[in-house]
């Protein structure tokens, strides 16, 4: 479970930042981690969370990604050690913020 969350961490990772991946290498790196975690034993939940994420990175909706990614520290969490623990929440700090950030500079919507 934890080289899934670190896989999961690095893929949300590049999705943010001051130099995000371009989607096109966010999708291939999203196949190439399907492909990985097919591979891998998990508990249904903890591949069904993590494919969530996998799924998301590909995407540009910060949201979407944050949420994953949630899901995926709060199953792994309790594996974890303390700075361990303590590092990934930082970055889903630092994603949740993203898209907060991005849903304050858009514009409102006009009345129609």
């Amino acid at each position: 479970m934890a080289m899934a969350l670190f896989v999961g961490a690095r893929l949300a990772d590049a999705c943010h930042g001051t130099t995000p991946l371009s989607s096109a290498a966010r999708s291939e790196r999203a196949g190439g981690a399907r492909h990985w975690l097919g591979a891998m034993t998990l508990p249904a939940n903890a591949r069904s969370a993590v494919l969530q994420l996998v799924d998301a990175s590909a995407s540009n909706d910060r949201g979407t990604i944050a949420t994953a990614f949630e899901r995926v520290v709060t199953i792994a969490a309790p594996l974890l050690d303390p700075p361990s623990r303590a590092e990934v929440k930082q970055l889903l700090s630092a994603l949740e913020a993203a898209h907060h950030a991005v849903r304050v500079a858009l514009p409102a919507p006009r009345p129609s």
